[in-house]
């Protein structure tokens, strides 16, 4: 039979980017932070908001797994990660873990 159970777990970061002076130059290290991201997790990642603000970026990224705690903690390293970049500071993080059970199925 298939698992029972899947944990689903949601994002947000609101980004500050001190040293971009336009929109032009927001994108390196934008792009950085994702495509480090998304390599090093395999995980679906994106810019969600502030695509007009220069100085601001705000991204999102979702992970899925079996196991509440596992779930929570590969969101926790993931915002570490993306920290220890050094690219952009982390102004505010909220995340949602939701659980899914396979019973209908």
């Amino acid at each position: 039979l298939c698992s029972p159970i899947m944990v689903v777990g949601v994002c947000k970061l609101l980004l500050a980017i001190p040293g971009a002076r336009s929109l032009k130059a927001k994108r390196s290290p934008l792009r950085k932070i994702i495509d480090r991201t998304r390599s090093k997790f395999h995980l679906s990642i994106a810019e969600t908001g502030c695509q007009d603000k220069w100085q601001r970026a705000e991204i999102g990224f979702s992970v899925v797994g079996t196991s509440h705690a596992h779930v929570e903690a590969r969101l926790q390293r993931i915002t570490t990660f993306i920290e220890e970049l050094y690219v952009a500071s982390i102004i505010d993080a909220q995340h949602d873990v939701s659980t899914f059970s396979g019973e209908e199925y």
